[in-house]
């Protein structure tokens, strides 16, 4: 029986909370809890909250087709 113990997995993705977010970043989660009417920011976007522009593109698309229900294939 091997007796090593191995160390936890680091996360792929660190999730960036509210209290520690850019001030661009805190602008997208604000947004995104106002439109989903929510309380908390949900991890998909805590998990983006390293990269600001990446964040508000892919906020930019689910906006555009989850909550103005526009959605264009290219």
């Amino acid at each position: 029986m091997n007796n090593t113990t191995t160390a936890p997995a680091k996360a792929r993705y660190q999730l960036v909370e509210y209290n520690e977010a850019s001030a661009e970043v805190k602008a997208v989660y604000d947004e995104a809890m106002q439109a989903l009417q929510l309380p908390f920011v949900l991890n998909w976007f805590k998990c983006q909250g390293q990269n600001a522009i990446l964040l508000r593109g892919n906020w930019a698309k689910l906006k555009s087709t989850l909550i103005e229900g526009r959605f264009r294939m290219c």
